[in-house]
């Protein structure tokens, strides 16, 4: 560490610990359970590093998302998060953000308009039923 800020023998170096995506046990088969969960993975730090990754073998807490905007250049931002993007476990993006997550490493975030449409795999869309009046399923004049 020659010339450094401290002697070698002052640097305390933060052993890995795990991390994973569990679910619930309650009712779930192991078929399930191995749909449903990530990891583990290796991380490094502890709970006052910047990833803060909690303390012990096995983290338990932590930060899942983190966004760096660039605000001289809106389209320029980084994040990282963990899983991924989709709360389906037969989507793609169920788990493909974890790696990236896992080692700290950030991927892209689309900001304007002209950049999301350009990223965009899909759309869906969802719309509200419209509501039912109590007066036997009519709806008044200012509710059509």
């Amino acid at each position: 560490m020659g010339g450094g800020l401290f002697a070698e023998e002052q640097v305390h170096w933060v052993a890995e610990s795990l991390f994973a995506v569990r679910a619930k046990r309650g009712r779930l088969d192991a078929m399930a359970r191995a749909r449903l969960d990530v990891g583990p993975a290796p991380r490094g730090g502890d709970g006052s590093t910047v990833s803060a990754t909690g303390n012990g073998d096995n983290q338990t807490s932590g930060g899942s998302l983190k966004f760096i905007a660039d605000t001289e250049d809106w389209d320029n931002p980084i994040g990282l998060n963990t899983p991924g993007q989709s709360g389906d476990p037969e989507s793609p993006h169920y788990r493909d953000l974890f790696e990236m997550w896992s080692k700290g490493r950030y991927f892209p975030v689309a900001y304007s308009r002209s950049k999301v449409e350009s990223v965009t795999e899909t759309v869906t869309r969802l719309s509200p039923t419209p509501a039912v009046a109590s007066s036997g399923g009519r709806r008044s004049a200012s509710e059509r």
